[in-house]
């Protein structure tokens, strides 16, 4: 039973800083043209919606495969 509450804090503690973090960088790239935060000038994507979207949703992407991964990953441990 022990284990499992680890499980499960761990996997809360990686849920709120995935939501974070992607919280973080739609709120980065939706900010008026003089925030600190220039990625869509940077990376030039005021004309690229799609590319946009990528960057925000790349996180959520990399989650989902590692997630797909992980478990026969950690059943190798043993």
């Amino acid at each position: 039973m022990r284990g499992a509450v680890l499980v499960a804090i761990a996997a809360s503690i990686g849920n709120l800083l995935q939501g974070w973090d992607n919280a973080t960088i739609a709120g980065a790239l939706s900010r008026p043209h003089w925030a600190v935060l220039y990625i869509k000038k940077e990376f030039k994507l005021e004309t690229q919606p799609t590319m946009e979207g990528l960057i925000v949703a790349m996180s959520l992407i990399g989650a989902t495969i590692i997630t797909t991964f992980s478990g026969a990953v950690s059943d190798l441990a043993y």
